[in-house]
């Protein structure tokens, strides 16, 4: 009875995460995992991923892509994963993974993930999409599922305990000329954190206006056991992680 349970659960588990790859850090103690999964609100399917350190889940399943102006679904929405390559470097092992959005047009969205042995860092790239000429970006809508207290304010870069796992940070390395990233607290306050990024004068619902393809800038999630060890790998993880 144990055994049929057993192969039941991972049958569904298998059916909610497709596609699944995974990087894990030079000493095996941090992983990230990249997969196309159900939406709790959605009944389309969504890039997402989640990061383990120490056999341990640090950031829960946690959904990716972008909001582009007077386009649907979210780029990163009704996915599927179309290649990958991956590659170890003395310092990080990393992935690229390109995903086709079914039923539009061939508007495509890549993701490049390093993994080193205290710092995920990933970006996207958003390809050209014959005949879309014009990238207008209305939002990014990475997530991280992080539970956290919400009484403290949401900065960046912003950083918080796992009980019984280690500390964590979030942050970026900015891009010139793109919107630097923020973070919210808004749909579910004390655990999921929603990157929203700066406004600027121009028309309101653009946050950037401008042609495809654009690599975006770093997403960094920094992580120690201890507070100290987090905050010193803050200094040197963003001036580490070069093109």
């Amino acid at each position: 009875m144990f055994r049929v349970l057993l192969i039941l659960l991972v049958l569904c588990n298998a059916a909610l995460a497709q596609d699944e790859r995974r990087v894990v850090s030079p000493d095996g103690q941090l992983e990230f995992h990249l997969f196309v999964n159900n939406q709790d609100k959605s009944n389309l399917s969504r890039v997402g991923y989640q990061v383990r350190y120490h056999g341990n889940v640090l950031i829960d399943t946690s959904f990716m892509g972008f909001d582009l102006y007077e386009q649907e679904p979210l780029l990163g929405e009704n996915t599927g994963l179309m290649s990958d390559s991956s590659a170890s470097r003395p310092t990080y092992h990393t992935l690229t993974a390109r995903y086709m959005q079914n039923g539009s047009l061939a508007r495509r969205l890549d993701v490049e993930v390093r993994v080193y042995n205290d710092t995920v860092a990933f970006r996207y790239t958003i390809g050209k999409a014959t005949p879309v000429d014009r990238l207008m970006i209305a939002d990014e809508a990475t997530e991280f599922d992080l539970p956290h207290d919400p009484a403290v304010p949401v900065t960046v870069p912003f950083v918080t305990e796992r009980k019984g796992i280690g500390w964590v940070a979030i942050t970026e390395v900015p891009l010139p000329g793109f919107p630097k990233m923020q973070l919210a607290d808004e749909d579910l306050p004390g655990k999921i954190l929603l990157t929203r990024l700066t406004r600027h004068i121009g028309l309101p619902d653009v946050v950037f206006d401008g042609k495809p393809p654009l690599t975006g800038p770093w997403r960094v999630i920094v992580v120690g056991p201890d507070k100290e060890h987090v905050m010193r790998s803050l200094a040197t993880a963003s001036a580490g992680i070069r093109d």
